[in-house]
């Protein structure tokens, strides 16, 4: 067995296993058989290891390919994207499938840096986490499916930082009866898809936790935003008044804004908000009410919160 770290020095702290053999193998019916059993109800088949040698031309022109498919946008970021398996089509986005998880595609990470895959990894049928080598990357083949065809699920640029710290806490794990770390792979309720999904969903409840300042010059209030896992929602507490919001009568430790991750359906990804409002002056309300709006999630990230009202700025 090989080990190797994902890529220079990212994800670090995801070491994977990986066969040195060739394992080219003819096909038996019998193994053929099993491989739909696998399929069907989550047995893996251990045992079996394939590769499927198909036509290269040159190294370079193949991953110069994957490359240019996987990481479309410039800078330093995480996507996430689809290769189809099994005869099955690049995922439907908000179809019944997508919704549910149950594609017929491989779902994966990748680590983008100016265009090109620096990192990556994937949840696979033996109930372990793993990673394409360079190797798979520059011959475009994955040894065990074939040719890497992967296409992002969305635009947004997700930050690598906190994909990686999500990657490294348990709370990705869901279930906390599973036996091992991600759980047991099954392909309809446990595959590389929920695996991916689980991801996103703990990056979402982790970005915005901190102090953010609002832009308003005679409002500039702050509050602090934590997740609360019992709500199952971010709640916004306010430490710092701003003119109007004292004006108005808003109190130091008042809940005065709060999200809710309306879920991580497949590659679909909303977030609504709800901003406390408050009229009155002289330090005294007379009027308050909650107003209902969007996260901005393709233009938030780590520093800047943009909602329906306005856009925030981290301070810590």
């Amino acid at each position: 067995m090989t080990k190797f770290s994902v890529a220079e020095g990212v994800f670090v702290d995801l070491i994977f296993d990986i066969p040195s053999s060739n394992r080219q193998i003819s096909l038996s019916p019998l193994i053929i058989m099993k491989i739909s059993l696998s399929i069907l109800t989550g047995i893996t088949v251990s045992c079996l290891q394939l590769v499927v040698t198909l036509p290269v031309n040159s190294q370079a022109n193949n991953r110069a390919s994957v490359d240019s498919t996987v990481c479309l946008q410039t800078g330093r970021y995480v996507t996430f994207a689809q290769s189809p398996i099994l005869g099955g089509n690049h995922g439907t986005s908000n179809s019944l499938p997508d919704i549910l998880n149950n594609q017929r595609v491989h779902e994966h990470i990748f680590l983008c840096s100016n265009r090109r895959i620096v990192g990556n990894v994937g949840f696979n049928a033996s109930s372990q986490r793993f990673s394409y080598s360079t190797t798979e990357l520059n011959r475009g083949i994955d040894n065990q499916r074939g040719r890497l065809n992967f296409r992002p699920i969305n635009d947004k640029r997700y930050d690598d930082n906190i994909i990686r710290n999500v990657l490294g806490s348990p709370l990705v794990n869901g279930n906390i009866c599973r036996i091992q770390r991600d759980g047991t792979y099954l392909y309809l309720v446990n595959n590389c898809q929920g695996f991916t999904a689980r991801v996103r969903e703990q990056y979402w409840r982790t970005i915005f936790v901190g102090i953010w300042q609002a832009p308003f010059p005679d409002n500039q209030y702050r509050m602090r935003v934590t997740w609360n896992y019992s709500t199952n929602r971010y709640e916004g507490v306010l430490v710092r008044q701003g003119q109007t919001s004292q004006n108005v009568g808003f109190s130091i430790g008042e809940i005065c804004w709060t999200a809710i991750l309306e879920g991580v359906n497949g590659s679909s990804e909303q977030m609504t908000e709800n901003q406390a409002w408050r009229t009155g002056s002289n330090g005294i309300s007379t009027g308050f009410e909650w107003r209902i709006g969007q996260i901005n999630l393709s233009s938030s990230t780590a520093t800047t919160l943009v909602t329906t009202t306005a856009t925030f700025r981290r301070v810590r």
